[in-house]
């Protein structure tokens, strides 16, 4: 699995559609349909159906994104402790 499709796939989920996760990502929608479709067909599973104009997680979308948010929260929390450590005093003063 690929960690860069996984968080394309998750962008989308997470603002509610490929147009938005393109403009929060600053990368062309085609771009992002083309990762999530190499994700999906890693997992050899659908994670959205068209509704209309929009798209939603299917049944299995939805737990790939349940862990997908555990895994990039944990990302975000390293980062933030890294900006901490980095930060930090360092040497005699």
């Amino acid at each position: 699995m690929n960690l860069l499709h996984l968080n394309y796939f998750y962008i989308v989920a997470k603002e509610g559609g490929f147009t938005k996760a393109s403009k929060a990502l600053r990368i062309q929608q085609p771009a992002i349909s083309r990762m999530v479709k190499l994700l999906e067909d890693d997992i050899g599973f659908k994670l959205f159906e068209k509704v209309g104009r929009n798209v939603q997680l299917t049944k299995q979308g939805k737990e790939v994104f349940e862990h997908s948010q555990k895994i990039f929260n944990t990302v975000e929390d390293l980062n933030q402790s890294l900006g901490k450590i980095n930060s930090e005093c360092k040497g005699p003063l």
